[in-house]
C-alpha cells in the first residue's frame, strides 16, 4: 500500500510540473550551499532587544527536469544548517531550524532568477520562539550553473 506521504509528494510534484521524465528529457540535481554570516536585531517584549551575530549555512537541493522544448521544471528544498548565534548583550544562545520547499518553471534560453523567502523557527532563551526571515536569490544560467546570494535577514516576533 502506498503511504499518505508518498501520495502527497507525487501530487506536489505533478502540481509543480515535474511529471516523470520522458524520453529526450534530462534530469539534473544541483546542491548549493550559501554561507550565512550576519547580525540580526532580536526584539523582546519590553520594547528593547539585542543584536545576535548569526553564522551557519543554507543548503539547497534543486531537482530539475529539462524537457525537449527547453523548459525547466524545478523543485527545490532548502534548509538551515548550523545557523546559530549569541546575543551581544545577554550572551543568550539562539538557533534557527526549519526547511522550505519551492517549485518553479523557466526556459533555458536566458538567465533565470528565482527568489525564495524563507521563514524559520528561531529559538532563544527560556523557550522564546521568534521567526527568522531570509530572502535568498538563485540565478540559473543556460549552461546549468547556479549562483546564490542572501539579500536580507531579519528576526520578528
Amino acid at each position: 500500500m502506498i503511504g499518505r506521504s508518498w501520495v502527497l509528494l507525487a501530487a506536489a510534484l505533478l502540481a509543480a510540473g515535474l511529471a516523470p521524465a520522458r524520453a529526450g528529457d534530462r534530469t539534473v540535481e544541483i546542491n548549493v550551499r550559501t554561507p550565512l554570516e550576519t547580525a540580526v536585531f532580536v526584539p523582546n517584549s519590553d520594547g528593547g532587544g539585542e543584536w545576535v551575530q548569526l553564522s551557519g549555512q543554507l543548503h539547497g537541493v534543486f531537482h530539475l527536469v529539462i524537457d525537449e522544448a527547453g523548459g525547466v521544471h524545478g523543485f527545490g528544498h532548502d534548509n538551515f544548517q548550523g545557523v546559530a548565534g549569541v546575543g551581544t548583550d545577554s550572551g543568550a544562545r539562539y538557533r534557527a531550524s526549519d526547511s522550505v520547499r519551492f517549485s518553479f518553471f523557466t526556459r533555458l534560453d536566458a538567465l533565470t532568477m528565482v527568489t525564495v523567502v524563507e521563514t524559520a523557527r528561531f529559538s532563544g532563551p527560556r523557550g522564546c520562539v521568534l521567526f527568522l526571515h531570509v530572502v535568498r536569490h538563485f540565478t540559473l544560467a543556460p549552461d546549468g550553473s547556479v549562483a546564490t546570494r542572501v539579500s536580507q535577514v531579519f528576526a520578528a516576533v
